[in-house]
């Protein structure tokens, strides 16, 4: 792969460049040609005026466009222009890296596309009359490379997020990415956008240098933002979008096509998981200094691994990348549904993170979670881990789509002899985790995000020995219908899972020998309509299900996945 960095900070100090130059150093570790046009080292000329043409006849006015479109046919342009354009002609990915200043590239960068960017080279190409307005907008000399924006920012995520006081971010970048980028041909991947710089320590930096890295890497097989293209048929003669397409109002999402991409809340990943694109490091960005509790950097950094799997536990399995650039969080994800879950989302393209309190159990999940995987250390019971968690998540991805709220416990006692411990014990995981994990997801959760409650049939099916945890379930249910009301502006859709008999991993250790897991089996069979116990891969495929679109109509509902246990 060839790739050309086109580069605008003036330190050499700064976390721009050890960005850059840590870039460069891992792709041609990898094989990869790579250019830099480091502008302001270059003392890069940005003003475009008449000294570019110096055969111009200076005693006519300057008519900029004109004056580059003749240099660039008769090959008169100045030698840094001409440069510049040779390594864009010569690039299979070009990026822009930046710090947002003033909502914008800095004026070295701007400088550098309006000179480099000649009529007859960038525009004025194509057939111009009537309804034909030539190559661009997706068609161009840069026709067929990738494109993306690396851009740092002082600010906070929520700052730029939809209802953010600094304006989306989407709309920020849409002249650079759909005017600068798209408009000669380019193919645009989605932004890798830093926030909150000035704060990043060490560890952050690393973290910064390895998602940067990561998304250099996989950028020719990252799902682009889909972009309308002009001569595509959904452009009427007068360059307006079709009315027979769908989507409302004006704007910027009018102008992509499907499912539109908002970059302040996704992170694609490439939709081959072929090669191993993260390498595994602990690590992860400081939490801004919000007023209240802070988080110390050893309480951030515990516990926390990246990883891109390239094997599939899902043999034989076709996923369709149905959830592709969607961030899902699964607690109580090392095992049983959980890891079913992760392994289901995962396989459909999502990012995801598990929790789980043990490393090791983590550790040995990860591996068989297909694509890419994040592992976070973490005890559901307690409120200041559950933030963590979504410290990591925020600062890795900046949103949330997914949020699947699995980790629970259950101890058997019969009525009577019910301890205050094993009460707590559930309570605290089962009933005060549940409730403290929706609070700390919640800012980061997206609008029209899924949130699936891991409930039990035994909410409904009354159960000898499980007085606690039959009524923590039950809440559970009941957690289910409130939020769904409460975030109904938002549109986030709310659903339990009750899950019934499941050969999970905590089940198959819990019997003695292979007589008593036959004896189980037998009274499962007699019990549940369809004979049997069901699996964890059986759950998680229908975590993925209410997870995506196909159930964008399932909201607040209580989804009873037992065989008919509960039912009849």
């Amino acid at each position: 792969m060839k790739v050309f960095i086109v580069f605008a900070h003036p330190s050499a100090a700064s976390l721009n460049s050890t960005l850059k130059n840590e870039a460069v150093l891992k792709l041609q570790e990898a094989g990869h040609e790579v250019q830099v046009s480091d502008l302001y080292a270059m003392k890069w000329k940005a003003v475009a005026d008449e000294d570019d043409f110096p055969q111009r006849d200076r005693d006519k006015p300057l008519n900029y466009e004109a004056a580059s479109g003749v240099a660039y046919n008769d090959g008169t342009q100045s030698a840094d222009v001409a440069a510049e354009q040779a390594k864009l002609l010569w690039a299979e990915a070009v990026v822009l890296q930046f710090p947002l200043w003033w909502y914008g590239m800095p004026a070295i960068l701007k400088g550098w596309v309006e000179r480099v960017y000649a009529k007859g080279f960038a525009y004025g190409r194509g057939v111009h009359g009537k309804a034909s307005y030539g190559e661009r907008y997706g068609e161009g000399i840069l026709q067929g490379k990738r494109a993306m924006v690396c851009v740092t920012v002082g600010g906070r995520v929520a700052h730029y997020g939809p209802r953010g006081i600094g304006g989306q971010i989407d709309d920020i970048l849409w002249p650079i990415q759909h005017g600068v980028l798209f408009y000669p041909g380019m193919t645009v991947v989605p932004p890798t956008t830093f926030y909150e710089v000035r704060k990043a320590n060490e560890e952050a930096v690393r973290s910064f240098c390895t998602h940067y890295v990561s998304r250099l890497l996989s950028i020719m097989e990252t799902d682009p933002i889909p972009y309308r293209t002009q001569n595509g048929g959904d452009y009427d003669a007068y360059q307006t979008v079709q009315p027979r397409l769908p989507g409302e109002g004006a704007g910027q999402f009018i102008h992509q096509s499907g499912t539109p991409f908002v970059a302040i809340l996704k992170r694609l990943v490439p939709r081959s998981s072929r090669r191993s694109i993260l390498r595994e490091t602990r690590g992860v960005l400081k939490p801004a200094e919000d007023e209240g509790e802070r988080m110390t950097n050893e309480e951030i950094l515990k516990g926390t691994v990246v990883k891109n799997c390239p094997s599939s536990s899902l043999k034989g399995e076709s996923m369709e990348s149905t959830l592709a650039g969607k961030v899902a969080v699964i607690t109580g994800g090392s095992e049983g549904i959980g890891l079913a879950s992760a392994q289901h989302l995962a396989a459909r393209g999502a990012v995801v993170f598990i929790t789980g309190r043990r490393q090791s159990v983590l550790d040995e999940a990860a591996s068989k979670i297909p694509g890419s995987v994040i592992t976070i250390q973490a005890d559901a019971s307690k409120p200041a881990e559950l933030k963590h968690v979504f410290e990591v998540v925020r600062n890795s991805q900046q949103k949330l789509d997914i949020l699947v709220i699995n980790a629970g416990v259950q101890t058997k006692e019969m009525l009577g002899s019910i301890t205050e411990e094993a009460l707590d014990y559930q309570l605290s995981i089962n009933f005060k985790g549940v409730i403290f994990t929706m609070q700390e997801a919640l800012p980061l959760l997206v609008d029209g995000a899924s949130v699936v409650l891991l409930s039990s049939s035994t909410a409904i099916k009354g159960l000898p020995a499980r007085t606690v945890y039959s009524a923590t379930k039950a809440a559970i249910r009941s957690f289910a219908r409130t939020w769904a009301n409460e975030l109904k502006d938002r549109r986030i859709r709310v659903n339990a899972l009750s899950p019934g008999p499941i050969m999970t991993p905590a089940i198959q250790a819990s019997f003695l020998n292979e007589e008593s897991k036959q004896a189980y089996r037998t009274q499962i069979a007699g019990a549940v309509p369809l004979g049997r116990t069901g699996q964890p891969e059986e759950m998680g495929e229908v975590v993925a299900f209410l997870a995506s679109a196909a159930s964008s109509f399932i909201n607040g509902a209580d989804i009873q996945a037992d065989g008919g246990f509960a039912q009849v």
